[in-house]
């Protein structure tokens, strides 16, 4: 705490050096984020086609795997890191079009990219009512989802996959989504955004 200065409200001093912090008359207060807005297109691999999507600071740090396809301390998202780092809302666009979303015989991924390659269904009878079935969804290596049910329809679509409704569940250790692809930037994709 400085003398005669009050206290500070955010520590936001990058640089070392003296900072002065002026008092005044006391008066309502409104205290806002010290970071901004800002927008960005950019190419991924995973995330909403055509269209601007807001992504906040936080969820940014917590969420990446659902809005970009890739854990946040991925090398992937390396540019996305750099541009929230003083950003506290982001507007996202994904440049690339024309991508085709990746499937296989239980469903489809929820978006285009070559990240929907990364998905895994795994379908494994339930141990407790073996009528049931354990649908397990992964990226990767990573659990994201898990449902119990009877039937392809009583599945719900999850952050990754849309399921087909007329699949027929059959016990499978996992069966891994092809045919995802990234598409191209154009300028037009520039003149979208």
């Amino acid at each position: 705490m400085a003398y005669g200065g009050g206290t500070w409200l955010v520590q936001n001093k990058v640089l070392p050096g003296t900072y002065i912090n002026f008092v005044s008359k006391e008066r309502a207060e409104l205290v806002f984020s010290d970071r901004g807005y800002a927008a960005i297109g950019v190419e991924l691999d995973w995330g909403i086609d055509e269209e601007i999507f807001k992504v906040e600071n936080g969820d940014f740090i917590e969420n990446s795997t659902k809005y970009f396809g890739h854990s946040y301390d991925s090398d992937k998202l390396k540019g996305l890191r750099d541009f929230f780092k003083y950003t506290q809302t982001g507007y996202i666009y994904k440049l690339n079009t024309g991508g085709a979303k990746a499937t296989n015989a239980f469903g489809s991924a929820r978006y285009t990219g070559e990240r929907g390659n990364d998905i895994k269904i795994s379908i494994q009878a339930n141990v407790d009512n073996t009528s049931l079935f354990d649908v397990t969804t992964f990226v990767d290596s990573e659990k994201v989802d898990v449902q119990t049910v009877a039937a392809a329809q009583d599945l719900k679509t999850n952050d990754f996959v849309i399921f087909k409704s007329d699949a027929t569940l059959a016990v499978t250790a996992g069966t891994p989504m092809t045919g995802g692809t990234n598409g191209t930037v154009t300028g037009a994709s520039h003149q979208n955004f």
